[in-house]
């Protein structure tokens, strides 16, 4: 699949998700978390706190543009922004989920998969 020419499309369409979608999808993991959208270009993005307000990291639902491949690109990079050391960045967290949208990026659902 080949990448998002970024020349022939002015903007992408951000996955709509809301708020209690975000906290159903962190829920799938166990966490009970209030989220707050963060906002992006491309991606939709929420900050997970817990109920007492500690942060607990940032769930990222990638724009469905973008191939595996690129996403995997994004991660490497944040992975090595975070091994640095000398800034305060997020950790990647590894694991097959499945966030499926419909065509207009709505969530549908998570499902995590078992290894």
């Amino acid at each position: 699949m080949a990448g998002v020419d970024f020349f022939r499309h002015g903007a992408l369409p951000v996955p709509q998700v809301t708020i209690q979608e975000a906290e159903r999808i962190a829920a799938s993991f166990g966490l009970t978390v209030r989220a707050q959208p963060l906002g992006s270009q491309q991606d939709s993005n929420f900050l997970l706190a817990e109920p007492a307000g500690g942060v607990l990291g940032v769930l990222k639902i990638a724009n469905p543009a973008f191939s595996a491949a690129e996403i995997e690109a994004q991660d490497r990079a944040a992975e090595r922004v975070a091994g640095s050391g000398g800034l305060r960045a997020g950790t990647v967290l590894h694991g097959p989920v499945e966030v499926p949208v419909d065509s207009h990026g709505r969530v549908l659902g998570a499902q995590k998969h078992q290894e």
